[in-house]
């Protein structure tokens, strides 16, 4: 079974994840009445200029009340006030089928009690996916979540729980598009970062780069010996490379809780490392490319 029909478009994709991984770490939450997908007996009672009007108007306000009641059966509840606003595109993507019970019109006047389903179609593509996967089964997390009483599919770490019930809180604070946004922003001020430096970047100058900038350690500095530096001299934690790449690259970590500090600071003490390592780097440089990213964009954290 599936959440809703899935659009293409970011925005629902991400919706769709972050209620996926509510669902299997919060299922409990969610109401037993009817089917969590289905929403009985919604009356609507609109008025336009003419029939047709009406009509529309009802059944665009019963699809967001459904749409809006599922969310609140699959999020938890410590959650839901941050859920963000859907707009009709939004809620027109999730729904699957609209029933009606009784239903009266008029010239200017539409009276109806309708049952709406949302969409089960991300639930196939979880069945059909061929991607291993085990703890994040929502098959699985589902069939435990039918029993009576709901259970989890495995013995949870509760501290695992809380850390994701905040991680989603944050991301619906936040807004999901302003999350991406910000990734996008941290990818690019340390892709300039290190070309600042004069660093060459190992993978393409684009934005599809917002998890996490690599760049080639220079010619004559060895990648292990300056991740480690960084790290006992300056506190920052990068990763170096792996497997052929070891010891010519180094990666800069930036999908999650991440401001302009840390990409700043993160700069900042590559370039101090680079030049304890007799690099002939122009310190400020890379960290003023950063800093320009950032001003550019009026963002201030």
């Amino acid at each position: 079974m599936a959440l809703w029909r899935l659009k293409r478009s970011a925005r629902a994709a991400s919706l769709l994840i972050v209620l996926l991984f509510s669902f299997a770490a919060f299922g409990g939450a969610a109401r037993a009445a009817d089917s969590l997908y289905e929403v009985a007996k919604l009356s609507v009672d609109t008025t336009a200029a003419d029939a047709v009007a009406a009509r529309a108007m009802g059944m665009a306000e019963a699809q967001m009340r459904a749409v809006k009641i599922a969310l609140q059966r699959l999020v938890p509840l410590s959650a839901q006030e941050q859920l963000p606003e859907l707009s009709q595109e939004d809620v027109e993507g999730m729904v699957n089928g609209v029933s009606i019970r009784k239903e009266q019109n008029s010239t200017t006047r539409y009276i109806a009690t309708l049952d709406v389903s949302v969409s089960e179609r991300a639930w196939r593509m979880h069945e059909e996916s061929t991607m291993p996967r085990y703890y994040f089964d929502f098959i699985a997390a589902k069939k435990a979540y039918e029993k009576d009483p709901p259970q989890t599919a495995w013995t949870p770490a509760v501290s695992v729980i809380i850390q994701l019930d905040i991680a989603l809180q944050q991301i619906l604070s936040e807004g999901i598009e302003n999350v991406f946004e910000r990734h996008i922003l941290l990818g690019r001020a340390a892709r300039e970062g290190v070309k600042g430096m004069g660093l060459n970047l190992f993978g393409p100058d684009e934005d599809l780069n917002s998890a996490v900038t690599a760049a080639y350690a220079p010619e004559g500095v060895d990648g292990k010996e300056l991740v480690r530096l960084m790290f006992r001299e300056h506190g920052i934690q990068v990763a170096g490379g792996q497997g052929e790449m070891s010891g010519k690259i180094f990666r800069i970590g930036h999908c999650g809780y991440f401001d302009a500090y840390d990409i700043i600071a993160t700069i900042a003490a590559a370039e101090l490392s680079l030049e304890s390592l007799d690099f002939p780097v122009e310190l400020g440089r890379g960290v003023g490319a950063a800093q320009r990213v950032f001003s550019r964009s009026g963002a201030v954290a």
